[in-house]
């Protein structure tokens, strides 16, 4: 019924219409990113299209994987929470769907009052700053003023294809398709 040059118009669509499909699959990943600001830890929950996941639970445990509290995301998808412990954190996410994601938060990114074991480092008097103590003060304001510029860096790194690079692959098949029934047809 049908010849061979509407056969593969058929297939191709057919092709490109399970390709369009299967891209609303792929929007359903979740990611969960954190960053620390002063003494507290500021974690987003979206899903992979940027998404906020609204009153979801994010569990955080130590690094012996004791869990430490559960928190839930507001409207936008954020969890404020105090550092509890001077150790690594995992958060671990568990959306409505079933879906989990982590991040954890290391010892290191926490804020130098936190990592200073030593008690004499802490002021004596409140007129007199040392060296050390102005080095943790100007640590804790660059955490402050770069944790949001860090967020979107990394929500940067972390966004998927654009509409650009997606058109561009889409060229690319039908540009190998082309050059397949130019062949094809050459046979005959």
């Amino acid at each position: 019924m049908f010849n061979k040059l509407n056969q593969s118009i058929l297939l191709l669509l057919l092709l490109a219409v399970l390709l369009f499909l299967t891209s609303a699959v792929l929007a359903h990943g979740v990611h969960l990113d954190a960053y620390v600001e002063g003494n507290k830890i500021i974690a987003e929950a979206s899903f992979s299209d940027g998404a906020a996941i609204k009153n979801s639970e994010i569990n955080i445990y130590d690094e012996h994987g004791y869990l430490l509290n559960t928190y839930q995301t507001d409207e936008n998808g954020i969890v404020e929470f105090k550092i509890p412990v001077l150790e690594d954190l995992k958060l671990v996410l568990n959306d409505n769907l079933g879906h989990q994601a982590q991040y954890i938060v290391k010892r290191s990114k926490l804020p130098a009052e936190f990592q200073s074991s030593n008690s004499e480092s802490k002021m004596e008097a409140v007129n007199d700053v040392s060296e050390e103590q102005l080095r943790i003060i100007v640590s804790e304001e660059l955490d402050k003023k770069l944790a949001p510029i860090n967020h979107d860096l990394d929500q940067l790194s972390n966004s998927g294809p654009g509409m650009t690079e997606i058109i561009g692959g889409i060229g690319y098949i039908f540009g190998l398709m082309g050059l397949y029934f130019y062949f094809k047809k050459r046979e005959n």
